[in-house]
């Protein structure tokens, strides 16, 4: 029930992150986003259609606690990098 709990605060926090992202690439006039991997640069489209768990940055044996609290980290410094 916790994780539960937790894991929908995160994920309305970084529904916050990803909107921000996005009004500030319109307010630059950046009408197309881009999803910035180490394959390079995709459409938003193409990258959730191709998604793959990146299973050396969180490995599916780690606790699922673990996972998100690592997300959540993550997520943290990329919403205080945009608030720069």
């Amino acid at each position: 029930m916790e994780m539960n709990e937790s894991l929908q605060k995160q994920d309305q926090t970084l529904d916050a992150a990803v909107k921000k992202i996005e009004k500030q690439a319109k307010d630059l006039g950046n009408d197309e986003l881009k999803i910035e991997t180490s394959e390079g640069k995709s459409d938003v489209k193409v990258y959730i259609q191709k998604f793959k768990w990146d299973d050396m940055k969180y490995p599916r044996s780690r606790a699922l606690n673990d996972i998100a609290t690592q997300i959540g980290d993550k997520m943290k410094a990329i919403d205080a990098d945009i608030k720069k």
